[in-house]
């Protein structure tokens, strides 16, 4: 039987979605079938404290106890803080569920969380960087897999590593659970404060309701180390929300409005909020234009100097004096120690003047219908392969044969979504997907059906991208957090996809988030990350679209982001492309335009690569015939189709090295003939069912044979 908590549950969170929602879910949750379980430590007897070892210190207390009266309280101040947990004379025997979780208080700032688990011979599987929050969190690690590394049924051993001493963390009720999740201990109890923004405000989201939604960020300048999150509480000054800058090391660390935005000759009040959390807050901010950091063209009040933040909010006022047209963006920096609150930041043209109106979209369509049947995606009932790339336009994509644009991402990969861009991409016949990365990483799960409500009709819309890497080790968003956001993302929107890309380094980060959206990817970047792996880059890459697959239990559509940057080749980044294909990638997203763009030679082969996957769409999609082949060479890697009473090999040579006389047979053809070589205008004769080729370093050949 579940358990159910008894205390009052602190949640480091900001937006209070609206009644109806919350009861919309919480109602939700309750009608399905209660998640079953199985306890395994809940810390109420001698015994099972004893089981408990390690460098930090151990405690039972009577405080923030969720099953029983007493919980764990581990010291995390030690040089070294681990926690480990045998399991005793028998073994955890964790087969037949989904999940280890755990109920955990932290006291003091957010950590990362390792998990290792251990079975009684010694294997050994690791599980890196899970975000705990100030407060309560329950935190989960798949079984699934670990059952990839050791006997599940044989633990002998759990070990926790924190990566930074401080605090202390509560735990209770270590169990086994399967079933569906109940993720609504997630959901906000604040009550939010009036908003403070006025309505023509030029800052987008200038109150951080959506948390860092068209805001970038980066922690790292200065030799400083910087995270970024959202304060609650008494620590946001408006609404529920404000945003936090956090120093892990003293240097200088920001946020900026994402997209630059035009001031005309005039006067401008800039107001917002602040207050500092710890000692030696500093901060400073400036409007910087997109061509130089000290625009001349604002003569009064265009950065501040370094100042102290009080304890307590304070409000802070300028006047900006612009004398001619200039393109901007506003950063707010923290210099010091602490964490850094700002909340209601506004930026207003003093003079009185109707505002513009925005684009807004007028045609009267219905919604795109995007789901999912098997492991292929259907856009108005008509298959539907991804052929995409962050960051781009619709203007820069004309004549190539991309069909997905992937935007609004934190940190880079093109403009923010908004009607008119998606009308252009309409036109252009491209669809969309948008990211809800600024909102995740604040850890504002619940906000996402308001971060998509004025674009979610719109026709161009495929998916919505709920977050970026939430495995980053410095800007983690919890699985219960990126599930909660796609499942109040289906409700509020039941026509579209939710999807995420995860870090491939680790098999853990895969296995963490397969059950958290409709579709999982992750960005491989074999030729920029993973070039000196053993015995290649793409081999690292086969295994890692294997873990993907098996994390998804082989049911699903699974998507590669693809590089096209950097160190990258054009010959290898065919390779990757094509190698994807072969190991059943039904989507294929490149990252980036802007990389690519950089660099010509780059830029043409892509076009040209997305133009040929444009073409073989039909035939990647179409089913797996009965007739096989087979391949002579280990670095040859091929998928075999049959579309239209036609034959088709997509081969690719996965080694740097040239493949000579490599040898296609196809023993159930029985005359000889010969097969068309499509993108290279060339025949090649299969005699007694052999088909001889030569393969340049990484060339791909694509063989059309006809049937009879």
């Amino acid at each position: 039987m579940a358990k159910k908590f008894t205390i009052f549950l602190p949640i480091v969170s900001v937006i209070l979605v609206g009644l109806m929602l919350k009861a919309v879910v919480l109602s939700n949750a309750s009608s399905q079938t209660a998640q079953e379980s199985k306890l395994l430590l809940s810390f109420e007897t001698a015994s099972e404290v004893g089981r408990c070892s390690g460098a930090a210190g151990l405690q039972i207390v009577a405080q923030n106890a969720t099953d029983g009266k007493h919980a764990l309280r581990v010291d995390m101040t030690a040089p070294a803080p681990i926690l480990i947990i045998r399991s005793g004379e028998k073994p955890f025997d964790f087969s037949g569920w989904d999940k280890l979780k755990l109920d955990v208080h932290r006291e003091g700032d957010p950590v990362n969380l390792t998990l290792r688990v251990y079975d009684r011979k010694g294997s050994q599987y690791i599980s890196w960087y899970y975000f705990v929050r100030s407060g309560f969190n329950i935190v989960e690690f798949s079984i699934w897999g670990m059952n990839s590394a050791i006997d599940v049924s044989q633990v002998d051993r759990l070990a926790f590593f924190c990566e930074r001493p401080s605090g202390a963390l509560l735990i209770d009720n270590i169990r086994l659970t399967r079933g569906k999740d109940d993720d609504s201990w997630l959901l906000p109890k604040e009550k939010p404060k009036p908003l403070l923004v006025p309505p023509n405000n030029i800052i987008i989201n200038g109150d951080f309701e959506l948390g860092l939604q068209n805001w970038g960020s980066w922690g790292q300048w200065d030799g400083g180390l910087y995270i970024f999150g959202n304060g609650v509480g008494e620590d946001a000054y408006s609404g529920l929300a404000s945003a936090a800058i956090t120093c892990q090391r003293v240097g200088r660390g920001g946020i900026w409005t994402h997209q630059p935005f035009r001031l005309i000759p005039g006067i401008y009040q800039l107001t917002f909020y602040v207050k500092g959390k710890g000692e030696g807050v500093r901060m400073f901010w400036a409007l910087e234009g997109t061509n130089e950091e000290t625009p001349p063209e604002i003569i009064k009040n265009q950065r501040s100097q370094r100042f102290d933040v009080p304890r307590q909010w304070e409000k802070r006022e300028y006047e900006v004096v612009v004398q001619k047209d200039v393109d901007v963006r506003l950063y707010i920096y923290s210099v010091g120690g602490g964490t850094l609150f700002v909340d209601a930041v506004s930026l207003v043209r003093k003079v009185e003047e109707k505002l513009p109106e925005g684009a807004k979209w007028q045609r009267k369509m219905k919604p795109s219908k995007v789901e999912i049947r098997g492991t292929k995606i259907f856009v108005n009932g008509k298959p539907f392969i991804p052929i995409g790339i962050y960051g781009a336009n619709p203007e820069a994509l004309k004549g190539t044969g991309f069909n997905l644009i992937v935007t609004d991402v934190v940190g880079g990969a093109g403009s923010p979504a908004n009607l008119e861009f998606l009308d252009r991409c309409y036109e252009s016949g491209i669809m969309v997907s948008v990211g809800l990365t600024g909102l995740m990483r604040a850890h504002l799960p619940w906000q996402a059906p308001k971060a998509i409500e004025e674009l979610k009709e719109h026709p161009a819309i495929l998916a919505w991208y709920v977050c970026d890497e939430p495995d980053h080790a410095r800007w983690t968003v919890p699985p219960p957090e990126v599930r909660l956001a796609s499942m109040l993302l289906r409700q509020s929107d039941p026509n579209h996809l939710t999807w995420t890309v995860v870090m491939p380094w680790a098999d853990s980060n895969i296995y963490q988030y397969s059950d958290t959206v409709d579709i999982i990817s992750t960005d491989e970047y074999s030729f920029n990350d993973f070039y000196d792996y053993k015995p290649s880059p793409i081999a690292h890459l086969i295994r890692t679209i294997g873990v993907l697959k098996r994390a998804i239990k082989g049911d699903r559509p699974v998507w590669l982001v693809a590089e096209a940057f950097g160190k990258v080749t054009p010959k290898q980044m065919v390779a990757s492309t094509y190698v994807a294909l072969t190991q059943g990638v039904s989507g294929i997203i490149y990252f980036s335009f802007e990389g690519a763009i950089r660099n010509r030679q780059l830029w043409e082969r892509l076009v040209k690569l997305s133009l040929e996957l444009k073409e073989l769409a039909p035939v990647i999609i179409s089913p797996q015939p009965e007739r096989d082949a087979k391949v002579d060479n280990e670095n040859i890697h091929f998928a075999i189709r049959e579309h239209e009473n036609k034959l088709y090999l997509l081969t690719i040579n996965a080694s740097s090295e040239p493949q000579r006389d490599v040898k296609i047979s196809l023993p159930w053809l029985k005359s000889d003939t010969t097969a068309r070589v499509l993108f290279e205008d060339r025949k090649v004769p299969i005699k007694n069912g052999i088909l001889t080729d030569y393969f340049a370093d990484y060339e791909r050949h694509v063989y059309e044979i006809g049937l009879k």
